[in-house]
Formats: structure tokens, sequence, C-alpha cells
């Protein structure tokens, strides 16, 4: 037993002196190139802008990041030196200018046991300077013996407070009359001008007032970008014929989140109702009378040397399984249903259309007796709907062929 117990502590005696052969890593001395004079400070840590959610700050002079004059923008220095530091300076350059020094922090030792280094917190203010200036941000770790290291990033100044237009307010009924359950939609022109840089957008605020009540939240839509044109729909509220509606449009910066806002007030009416019914006839292959097209404003057949502009409805093709349809013009169809059609109003087949917009199509692939179509006519707000009562076609080949329909219009 006392033999085995000498063993052992032999074997520890033995592992003890080989692990002593070896040093313990120094951190600083082997991150550190001394020179005749000392080392140089050494520092690597990514520039994190703490004081605006954390963005990593750009070190590339062609891709800064931008940021408003008088912006506080604070990161952390990570540094360690071999030799005694003796002070942080900040330097500024803005665009083709002189450098400036516009900070001078007296080094006082902050070793973060965590990092190993010397952590120090930084506030930069943004100058005030012209939208679009570029300014380089240089930061140095000066030693006692002259010896420096620094680190640069890049900032551009944009424009802080956003601006806002309406341009237009589209899809407006022909008639030039907004009803409720109509489909509006505004243009509208966030930071305008070009020729300046701005901060990026957050967001866009929809809000509208109904006359004699108060304000309320349509709804927030996301935003990226600087600069930005967009169409924004909103559907006019049941109850508010006879009574003014304004919208307001609320835009948000991102960094710091500033605002401005534009409106816009229309005046509602009741939904205008369809003001006729007619029925209507098209054919392929007939030699008389020439009636493949058909215009749907003036409701008459158009003959083959007629205007494309007046082809609003053309037969394009028959056979013994399908019977096609398109336009020659900027007339477009979304298939409906006959309730719709039913209960058609101008501004109700208007509505549905916009639905429905991301299917409308210049052509009819197969019709079929019983469906319902909405034509939003020539590419203005302008709308008719019709439905297929009829379709004959010979045996076989399915021409000749026609097509009747009723349509209800304006």
């Amino acid at each position: 037993m006392k033999r085995i117990i000498s063993y052992i502590f032999l074997l520890v005696l033995g592992c003890t002196a080989l692990t002593s052969c070896y040093d313990e890593p120094d951190f600083i001395k082997d991150n550190t190139t001394p020179t005749d004079k000392g080392s140089v400070p050494v520092s690597g840590n990514d520039l994190i802008d703490l004081a605006n959610g954390r963005i990593t700050i750009s070190t590339s002079a062609t891709a800064p990041n931008s940021y408003a004059s008088g912006e506080l923008i604070s990161f952390e220095l990570g540094f360690f030196s071999e030799s005694p530091v003796k002070e942080i300076n900040v330097y500024e350059t803005i665009g083709a200018g002189t450098r400036t020094k516009v900070q001078t922090i007296p080094y006082k030792p902050a070793f973060s046991a965590t990092d190993r280094l010397d952590t120090l917190i930084i506030n930069y203010t943004v100058p005030q300077a012209p939208s679009r200036s570029v300014i380089k941000v240089e930061t140095e770790i000066l030693n006692e013996n002259g010896l420096n290291l620094i680190r640069t990033f890049y900032v551009q100044v944009g424009l802080a407070q956003p601006t806002i237009a309406v341009k237009s307010v589209l899809n407006v009924p022909s008639n030039g009359v907004t009803a409720e359950g109509d489909s509006v939609v505004f243009n509208i022109a966030l930071n305008e001008s070009t020729t300046e840089l701005y901060r990026p957008l957050d967001s866009l605020r929809i809000y509208s007032t109904v006359e004699g009540e108060a304000e309320q939240l349509v709804r927030r839509e996301a935003l990226t970008g600087n600069t930005l044109t967009r169409n924004f729909g909103v559907k006019i509220p049941a109850g508010t014929a006879g009574k003014s509606i304004t919208y307001r449009f609320v835009v948000v910066s991102r960094r710091p989140k500033l605002t401005a806002s534009a409106s816009s007030t229309l005046q509602v009416t009741n939904p205008s109702p369809l003001s006729g019914q007619t029925t209507g006839m098209v054919t392929f292959d007939n030699a008389a009378p020439d009636a493949a097209a058909y215009n749907l404003l003036t409701r008459t057949n158009v003959p083959a040397t007629g205007s494309d502009a007046d082809k609003d409805l053309v037969v394009t093709s028959a056979s013994g399984s399908a019977f096609t349809l398109g336009s020659k013009n900027e007339t477009r169809f979304v298939k409906s249903t006959a309730a719709v059609y039913n209960a058609a109003n101008h501004n109700s087949i208007a509505y549905q259309y916009l639905r429905g917009s991301a299917t409308a199509s210049a052509t009819i692939a197969n019709a079929s007796v019983g469906d319902v179509y909405i034509a939003k006519l020539r590419g203005q707000n302008q709308f008719a709907i019709f439905t297929v009562t009829s379709i004959t076609k010979a045996p076989g080949t399915g021409s000749p062929a026609s097509m009747s329909f009723t349509v209800k219009y304006l």
C-alpha cells in the first residue's frame, strides 16, 4: 500500500514540474509590437453606435452612415498598450476641409476583466454641415512615448426633418365625385427634394377625420429608404355621404423620430348609380355585319377598319371548346359574380375591380354564359360591368360564332 502511494506522489510531482516549464500566455505582450520607443497602442473592436439602436458605424468613405447635424453618436473604444497611454483625441474632417481636433480625453485606467482591455465610451456630436457632406472622424489613442493608433469612421450629413406632400388624388370616379365605399388613392411624395440627403424613413401613419367627429388612426405603414413617392389607398367609410372627410398623412423619420404631415379633404356623396343598361353582341368570322369589336363607351360595334383605340371588346378566336376575347386598347377585365352585377353601382364595381386588380387582364380566355366581367375603360377611372347572356358557335370548328351580353354603364 505504501508503495502505491509513493508512485502516485511521484506522478503528481512529475506533472507539476512539467507544467511549470510553460509560461502563462500574456495577452498584452502577445498582441503588442515593440519599437525602439516602446510599444504602439492596439485597438480592434467593432465601433457600435450605442445611442441609436446599436448601429455598426461605417469605416468606408464611400458608404457612410447618415446622421443629422447635432445628432449624438456614442461608441465604445476598446484598447490596450504595453507602454503608458497619455490621452485619447477625436478629430473631424468635413469634406475636403481641414482636420480639426474636437475632443481630448485624458487617459484613466478602465480595465475590463471580461474584454481584457481598457474601455472608454466616447460621445461625438455631428457638426453643422451642408446636407450630403461626408465627415471623417478619427479617434487617436496616443501614448506618452508619442506612438499612436487611429480608428476611423465616416458619417454623411442628412436632413433629420422629413418632408411630405400630397401630389394628387387618384382613382376618383370619372364623374368627379367621391362616394362612401369608394377606394381613393393618394399619391404621396416623401422627401421630395432629391438634391438633399435625408435621414432614413421609418413609417407613414394615416389618420381620418369625418366632419364633426374626432380624428382616428386608419393604419400605419412601414417605410424604407430616404426618398420615396408612393400610392396609399383608403376606403371611404359608410355613413359619410353629405360630409367632408380629411385624411392626414404623417411621415416619421427613423433616427431621430421626427415627423411632418400633409392633409387632403374630400367631399363625400352617395354612391353613383349606373345610369343605363343595354344589350350588345360581338361576332367572329361573319362577313356581314362587321361586328367583331365593341365600344363599351358608346355601346356600339366597331368595324374592322375602325381605330383600335375604340375596340374595348374584340373576339380573337372561336373553336369548338373556347370563345376568346380581348381588348385592343387599355381596357382591362376582372371577372366578378352575378351578385355584384345585380347590385352594381359605379362605386361598387370600381371597388370590386380594385380588389381584383392583381388579376386584371386584356384577355378573356374562355367566355361562358353567365360570366360577369368588370371593365376598367381605357386606363381611366370609368367602369362598366357586363354579363354574358348567350354564345352560339358552328359545330366542329366553332366558326362562325357570336356572343350576346348585357352591359350596365355610368
